[in-house]
């Protein structure tokens, strides 16, 4: 809730410089800086609002039917939506490979990519990049999300998707966090009978006082 509302204060004061403009006058540069940071807050903003509703009733997904989605569509827009978080940091995201098949989803599948390139941000090293790779194949679309990040053991890498749970190394950034985002996207992939898993390199390096490796999240969608 916290982070909605600081997502809410960011909408809030673009939308007043643009309400402004019309008093004062606004230019062209300006006009379309304030309209971009609300639209890829708004999409920000719909992500942490289905987080909270994933906590309240995991079942809230399915009240709407599903329909045909563009899955790399999806991904796509949600680059968009984070190059300014991205840009923050000097993290560079790079997306890879093609799928043009659509896919029977429900509208919670524009928060998949959301969650999944947020999370990458939020814990990889600055000037790092973050690579998303597409392959097609005849059962179905492969999708890897790969980052630097916090290593976890073989054991971790089973528990990552438990609700509340976080890494050792994880929690020793100090970065906020409850747990939820890994669980959220194992429980948006089970909607959508895809298989979802997260592996993490052994060649691992130190920084901060914290151990890093590549990272990735694989997840096959079935055709």
């Amino acid at each position: 809730m916290h982070e909605l509302a600081r997502i809410n204060s960011i909408i809030k004061s673009s939308a007043e410089m643009i309400s402004k403009s019309t008093e004062k006058g606004l230019d062209k540069p300006a006009l379309v800086h304030h309209s971009a940071i609300i639209i890829e807050n708004s999409f920000l903003f719909s992500t942490h609002l289905d987080t909270v509703n994933y906590q309240l009733n995991p079942n809230f997904f399915e009240l709407e039917a599903p329909s045909k989605r563009n899955l790399y569509g999806k991904f796509h827009k949600a680059i968009l939506s984070c190059r300014r978080q991205a840009k923050q940091r000097n993290n560079n995201i790079i997306i890879n490979g093609f799928a043009q098949c659509l896919i029977d989803s429900y509208p919670v599948i524009d928060t998949l990519p959301l969650l999944l390139i947020d999370n990458a941000i939020k814990y990889s090293p600055k000037d790092s990049n973050i690579h998303i790779d597409f392959n097609e194949y005849v059962g179905g679309t492969e999708v890897i999300i790969s980052n630097t990040g916090p290593f976890l053991t073989e054991e971790e890498e089973n528990k990552i998707f438990l609700k509340g749970y976080r890494g050792e190394e994880a929690l020793k950034t100090g970065l906020p966090g409850q747990g939820f985002g890994m669980s959220f996207i194992k429980h948006i992939c089970a909607l959508h009978k895809a298989e979802v898993k997260a592996e993490s390199s052994d060649n691992y390096f130190g920084l901060n006082g914290i151990k890093y490796s590549e990272f990735s999240v694989i997840i096959n969608f079935p055709r």
